[in-house]
């Protein structure tokens, strides 16, 4: 790739580490291409820090607020339908987001932490070139639980094991496995998180960014 890109950087991330790797790859990439910035926020809160919209020549910041849900953590199996249709709102946003980003014809689509999956939703529809900065995958969805012999309520654990499945292993799982294998480019920020991604996911991931054509950014519809 030669010359300033127009680049749109999807994220959805709040304060912590996250955070600041946004920060810190936003105001790199600034000082050779031009970003535009979009953002689907479950919580909004206001501004968050640090603020990475300095660097971006337009930033999009959409509000998204889950349905009221039931209190209580015992409530879990109850609060299942608003869980579900939360999740679905929020992939029909990434529709609606990934379409506004198709309409104004950037170069490239660069997306790292998704919302409720860790790949972002908006890269299942987004037509753009698009990278993946995968920081690691969704490790409720590949990893296998820590056995805990020490606990002395092992029918919640049962049912505990039985949700986490119901819930995180069905549309989610598909859908971050798509937005994963959708994306032009996966990147990875480490050996480690390379393998894990090709383990999870079937995809090579690269781990230092090599200067790719921008054609090998085109999402794929394996």
């Amino acid at each position: 790739m030669t010359g300033r890109l127009r680049i749109a950087v999807y994220y959805n991330v709040g304060w912590g580490g996250g955070r600041r790797w946004l920060y810190e790859c936003v105001s790199r990439l600034s000082a050779y291409h031009d970003l535009d910035l979009y953002c689907i926020d479950r919580e909004s809160i206001g501004p968050q820090y640090p603020d990475v919209t300095e660097f971006a020549q337009h930033a999009e910041n959409v509000a998204f607020h889950d349905l009221p849900q039931l209190p209580g953590k015992f409530a879990k199996p109850l609060k299942l339908p608003t869980m579900l249709a939360d999740m679905w709102r929020f992939d029909r946003a990434s529709k609606r987001l990934a379409e506004r980003i198709d309409a104004r014809g950037y170069d490239l689509l660069f997306a790292s932490i998704g919302g409720y999956t860790e790949a972002p939703l908006v890269l299942r529809h987004a037509q753009t070139p698009s990278a993946y900065y995968c920081h690691e995958p969704m490790r409720i969805l590949y990893e296998p639980e820590v056995p805990r012999p020490y606990n002395q309520r092992p029918i919640i654990s049962d049912l505990r094991r039985r949700w986490h499945r119901f819930y995180f292993g069905g549309t989610m799982r598909r859908w971050d496995a798509e937005g994963t294998r959708r994306a032009g480019v996966v990147i990875a920020n480490s050996n480690y998180t390379a393998d894990y991604a090709q383990r999870a996911y079937g995809v090579d991931a690269l781990v230092n960014y090599p200067g790719v054509d921008i054609d090998a950014f085109r999402p794929s519809d394996e």
